[in-house]
């Protein structure tokens, strides 16, 4: 007869940068969020400064890192996630991780690859904020959760401004930049 040992055995140390692509649980941690407005905060700087070509190597080179770091999140959001806001969230990152890579692929080509990948970003911040509105109702923290589902809203609806009006991506970025730094200043006081 075997006994089961009640011990469990070691489990191996995540990195930090693991741990903010991967979260282990839905509450995601103040890493994960900082990891997640690191990236959208560094695309809407970029949509916002226009830094044009005295920074075309840097601006390449961080729309690499975004891209990249955005799919790997998104792809793990995806697999991974267990609620429909985490889904949508994933759905959001992969949308910009693709939308990042874009710019680089030829002509016509790019152009349809990032307004195909802006609209799914689009749509799926639009619909993370509208889940987020409709579940504030249950939240004990439902102040915060109204102004995630209204910032998040709006941040997906002005997603497609600069696809029919490219005149407005410095303000469009602006405002980006701002919504992302407010949800994560509400992150951080929801975690107090």
């Amino acid at each position: 007869m075997q006994i089961a040992s009640s011990r469990r055995s070691p489990q191996p140390k995540r990195s930090k940068l693991a741990s903010a692509l991967h979260p282990k649980t839905e509450d995601h941690s103040l890493a994960s969020a900082a990891t997640h407005s690191l990236l959208e905060g560094a695309d809407s700087f970029l949509h916002a400064a226009h830094l044009g070509e005295a920074f075309h190597r840097l601006q390449s080179g961080a729309k690499i890192g975004i891209g990249a770091f955005s799919l790997i999140r998104g792809t793990k959001g995806l697999i991974h996630g267990k609620s429909v806001a985490a889904k949508l969230e994933a759905s959001a990152s992969v949308g910009l991780g693709v939308a990042s890579f874009a710019s680089f692929l030829p002509g016509g080509f790019g152009s349809t690859v990032n307004t195909a990948a802006q609209s799914v970003r689009g749509v799926a911040e639009t619909a993370l904020g509208i889940v987020q509105l409709k579940d504030s109702a249950n939240s004990l923290r439902k102040g915060r959760e109204i102004a995630r589902g209204t910032l998040n809203t709006a941040k997906g609806l002005t997603t497609f401004l600069p696809l029919v009006a490219p005149q407005t991506s410095q303000a469009v970025g602006a405002l980006h930049l701002g919504i992302v730094g407010v949800n994560f200043a509400l992150d951080v006081v929801g975690r107090r």
